[in-house]
């Protein structure tokens, strides 16, 4: 959990902490903590606000992780032989008892609640506000459609309250349907105060979990840049790309991204006039900026300016302002 290239507190159902994804339909708060099991040094830590239950039986509330294609294309899951995986993590909450975990094929975000294969199972929480390592080893599945390319191809979630359209009675087997979890659980969105903290997650084909991978920060850095890289909020005048004034009022720029992106990306910035152009001649204030041609290493971007001094033809740059809170970014999200 120590990237944290969109922030560290979140309240709003989004990315968030090593692209962990939240659905948050409570009033819940997610935050990246520094309290961490011994050989770690984050972790990501939800807590609910204030309880309540899901206002639709098809609401649903946790976090997951959607891991793509390419990623998990070795474990042969959807036909015969299909390997077994184990799934190991680190856990603390505030409230001891049995919680639920669930995996899942669902391809993106938006198709979380309409899961064509389920495997829901349990773990507990043995002591209070103490951190537990839990090891879990799963079956491969035999049956259902895996996405082996660009699209997620296997998703941890971790429930915390969804509606009752989603629990199930069968517990660890593969199950066709959208299943997160089972009765007689701890229900942290219901829980006023309740807290969840999890870190050290990894997922291993074979049926016994090694001990943690750790990489190098600049490598786990890349590794998410695949998918969302973000520009702004270290340093005022930012440079961000160089480009060609086309038009009095419009600049054409060319951005090399750090890292093949998974997708040609889309583009978002916390405000336009947080942006300037210079040409050399006049220095003047953005009022909007529009992915182009995007594609996986580079990616154009076009950049209007008003009023419209620009000279024709002359080289330009694009950067942020004097702001420590502008930003623009890459996102090829799954």
């Amino acid at each position: 959990m120590q990237i944290a290239q969109r922030g560290t507190s979140f309240t709003a159902s989004g990315y968030s902490l090593d692209r962990w994804y939240l659905v948050v339909l409570g009033s819940s708060t997610v935050t990246q903590s520094s309290n961490a099991p011994a050989g770690f040094t984050n972790s990501l830590l939800w807590t609910t606000n204030s309880a309540s239950t899901p206002a639709n039986v098809a609401f649903y509330n946790g976090f997951s992780q959607l891991v793509e294609g390419y990623n998990v294309s070795d474990l042969g899951f959807g036909a015969s032989g299909a390997k077994s995986v184990t799934f190991s993590f680190w856990v603390k909450a505030n409230n001891t008892g049995t919680y639920p975990l669930a995996f899942n094929n669902v391809t993106s975000t938006g198709t979380i609640n309409s899961a064509g294969r389920s495997y829901v199972t349990t773990y507990t929480v043995n002591s209070a506000n103490t951190w537990e390592q839990k090891t879990i080893t799963i079956a491969g599945d035999t049956s259902g459609t895996w996405n082996t390319t660009t699209s997620a191809g296997f998703t941890v979630w971790f429930d915390v309250g969804s509606g009752s359209n989603y629990t199930t009675s069968t517990l660890n087997a593969w199950q066709s349907g959208a299943y997160f979890y089972t009765s007689g659980v701890v229900n942290v969105q219901n829980t006023n105060s309740a807290t969840l903290q999890i870190t050290g997650v990894q997922l291993e084909a074979g049926t016994t979990a090694s001990p943690f991978e750790y990489r190098q920060y600049g490598t786990e850095l890349a590794l998410c840049q695949r998918y969302f890289w973000k520009i702004g909020g270290t340093t005022v005048y930012e440079q961000i790309a160089m480009g060609l004034v086309d038009g009095g009022s419009n600049v054409s720029c060319i951005t090399s991204l750090p890292v093949a992106m998974r997708t040609a990306p889309s583009v978002g910035y916390s405000s336009a006039s947080a942006f300037q152009i210079n040409d050399a001649a006049v220095q003047v204030v953005t009022t909007a900026v529009a992915i182009y041609q995007p594609a996986l290493q580079t990616t154009g971007i076009v950049v209007t300016v008003a009023p419209a001094p620009l000279t024709l033809c002359r080289a330009a740059r694009f950067f942020i302002a004097n702001s420590l809170s502008a930003y623009i970014n890459f996102s090829a999200e799954l």
